[in-house]
């Protein structure tokens, strides 16, 4: 959460253009979300409803074939709850949709695409430090990876993040969560300790 905070800040105050902004935006958006690029790349304002703090992920965009195509597999037709600043994030874009019916627009009313933004995070991560040397290896899908792990972090249950993220398999997720489980060794131990029965 501090590195993702520190990156969109450093991005933040390098930008120039209003595409910047949106870019940062963006990325924010997919961290809070953990959709696919191509989920948010393809998602259209039919799909989302502000009063209920939802949008529904029915398509994706397929960037090889430059058009809208089915989700990565059936569990990934799903509806993503909203917080506040995905609200405001999605506020954002609403003011400047110019006429299209995708949400993520640049001001030329092209989609925020993968290459776009990987390229992006490229270059502001090695700006903000934030990998060191492994800067090049930054990519949107890490932001989705990112999401995931957040959530193990915040103790939500396996099988309600397969659900938000559209997981398939069991073995994808289990393996971010066996991945968190060792810095929390600790937390747990502590927990065991204060445990009276």
């Amino acid at each position: 959460m501090d590195e993702m905070r520190k990156f969109l800040k450093s991005w933040r105050s390098h930008a120039v253009e209003k595409d910047d902004f949106k870019r940062a935006d963006f990325v924010e958006f997919l961290f809070l979300t953990g959709l696919r690029i191509g989920e948010a790349s393809g998602l259209q304002w039919s799909h989302v409803d502000i009063l209920k703090r939802v949008i529904y992920i029915q398509l994706s965009w397929n960037c090889n074939l430059k058009k809208l195509g089915p989700t990565k597999n059936p569990q990934s037709v799903r509806y993503v709850t909203l917080n506040d600043r995905c609200l405001e994030i999605l506020e954002n874009f609403r003011k400047d949709k110019y006429g299209s019916k995708f949400v993520f627009v640049k001001s030329n009313g092209v989609q925020i695409r993968n290459a776009d933004i990987n390229t992006y995070l490229k270059i502001e991560g090695a700006r903000a430090n934030l990998f060191g040397k492994n800067y090049k290896q930054f990519s949107a899908h890490m932001l989705r990876h990112s999401h995931i792990t957040m959530l193990a972090f915040l103790g939500a249950p396996q099988k309600a993040v397969m659900e938000r993220v559209g997981h398939m398999d069991a073995r994808i997720t289990n393996g971010v969560y066996t991945h968190v489980l060792p810095e929390n060794r600790q937390d747990l131990q502590l927990k065991l300790e204060n445990l009276n029965l």
